[in-house]
């Protein structure tokens, strides 16, 4: 892909959770909004999926967690079983996943 810009890549692939009604312009802002406060890269952007790592301590794994369940109630449901648990793997793992099925 010839850009660096991780949200253009997120723009070109249309990555989006349209069965939750989010689209990818709505994708592309929270990540914008997370970045400023928990930068991170992405290693994996597909048309419903993306994943990275953070490149920083996560500050508030607990209230993270939480927002991420909101954002992308999948990565719960149907992953790790529960927001607690979620908030443990955001502070030992450093890695982000978003899957909308």
């Amino acid at each position: 892909m010839p850009t660096t810009d991780k949200y253009d890549a997120i723009a070109l692939h249309q990555t989006n959770g349209c069965n939750y009604g989010i689209g990818p312009g709505y994708v592309v802002q929270w990540l914008k909004d997370l970045d400023r406060e928990q930068p991170f890269v992405l290693t994996c952007i597909a048309r419903d999926t993306l994943a990275g790592r953070f490149l920083t301590t996560i500050k508030n794994p607990e209230e993270l967690a939480e927002r991420m369940y909101v954002f992308c109630s999948d990565i719960v449901d149907q992953g790790c079983g529960s927001v607690e648990i979620l908030a443990e793997e955001l502070a030992s793992t450093h890695k982000l996943f978003f899957w909308w099925d």
